[in-house]
């Protein structure tokens, strides 16, 4: 390891999304666009202070860490439309609206389109699965080769700053990153009334369940230093 002036050089952000964009762009890694200026990654650690008596109201004998998420700010110069509007979607849980022109059951999608509140993200699915509206926001750094992958994003906030005019446009746009769990489940049976999830062999007349594991903190990743493929 050694130390040195890092200058990153140009970053290229690109996206990747669920399986229901496979085909029409976001359902494989794309390019979101270049920033104008330098990108910001801001992690945001979360603790928790422990006080007891003999330590007094102010420091703590202990502190618990508490998770963390990760604020992403940058301005677009040279970026895709298409793929920005399909971004705004997914973070507005997937909005979609269906057009009389086409055919029977065909759905269109429009940033302005509302999911219903309340709208999981997630939606209990795996990343990159259908229905997840997640999107893995990564950075890759042309000069250092020192690239950043949020794999569980979404815009927030104020998501985007579009400015309209005579000049070229430069988009604000502000991420989250958290660390998504997914729901995990668990094969079960029942056996005399009593559901079990052992692996007993299961008499072909026996009832079998999915049992919901509870969600794990441990070894979810934030953000890495690989890129989606």
């Amino acid at each position: 390891m050694v130390r040195d002036y890092v200058i990153e050089g140009e970053v290229l952000v690109k996206v990747k999304g669920g399986a229901q964009w496979s085909g029409i762009g976001l359902g494989s890694p794309t390019e979101l666009g270049l920033s104008s200026d330098q990108i910001t990654i801001r992690p945001n650690f979360k603790h928790k202070d422990i006080n007891i008596t003999d330590f007094g109201p102010e420091i703590p004998v202990e502190v618990l860490w508490n998770l963390a998420d990760v604020t992403i700010t940058m301005n677009l110069v040279h970026y895709d439309r298409a793929i920005l509007e399909r971004c705004m979607i997914e973070s507005m849980g997937g909005g979609r609206f269906v057009i009389p022109t086409l055919p029977i059951g065909a759905l269109a999608y429009f940033a302005g389109t509302m999911a219903p509140a309340g709208t999981a993200l997630g939606n209990g699915k795996e990343l990159f699965a259908s229905g997840c509206h997640f999107i893995s926001l990564n950075l890759l750094c042309a000069q250092s080769q020192f690239n950043w992958r949020f794999p569980s994003s979404y815009m927030c906030k104020t998501p985007v700053e579009i400015p309209l005019g005579t000049q070229a446009s430069v988009v604000k746009v502000e991420w989250r990153a958290i660390p998504y769990s997914p729901l995990r489940y668990q094969s079960g049976i029942l056996i005399n009334g009593v559901l079990t999830t052992q692996p007993f062999a299961v008499p072909a007349s026996e009832v079998i369940f999915r049992v919901p594991t509870e969600q794990r903190s441990s070894g979810i990743i934030l953000f890495d230093h690989f890129t989606d493929t």
